[in-house]
């Protein structure tokens, strides 16, 4: 999505862990692994619905990701232009933005990470 490279290079920098969590299926995240391996590099891990036999916005593929990259639920965002898709991450305690632009996400995102780092700072 236009801008969202940016947006994720600047998480990047400031030490924000980015995973991804796609419906893609198989053959077609390998088609995107080789177009766009930029896109792969600023990610920590990616799980693909289409080479775990599950789909958002069910909650076992939630829960796998969860495990598989050691999320702490409470302080885990969780980005989606589908609306039911951010329902289920919120149901497993992460933090929902429903995606309409690179703005409006980018703006979303720096308000936690300033109240988290508010947070951190009264403790």
């Amino acid at each position: 999505m236009p801008g969202m490279s940016d947006v994720m290079d600047d998480l990047a920098r400031k030490d924000i862990c980015l995973w991804g969590l796609t419906n893609w299926a198989a053959d077609r995240f390998e088609t995107v692994k080789r177009r766009y391996p930029e896109l792969l590099a600023r990610l920590d891990g990616v799980v693909v619905s289409g080479q775990e036999n599950m789909a958002k916005p069910d909650q076992d593929i939630y829960e796998l990701a969860a495990r598989r990259f050691g999320l702490n639920n409470g302080a885990t965002a969780f980005v989606d232009d589908l609306p039911c898709n951010v329902d289920a991450a919120c149901t497993m305690g992460w933090i929902g933005i429903r995606f309409h632009d690179a703005t409006q996400t980018s703006t979303a995102l720096h308000a936690l990470i300033a109240s988290s780092e508010q947070a951190s700072r009264q403790r």
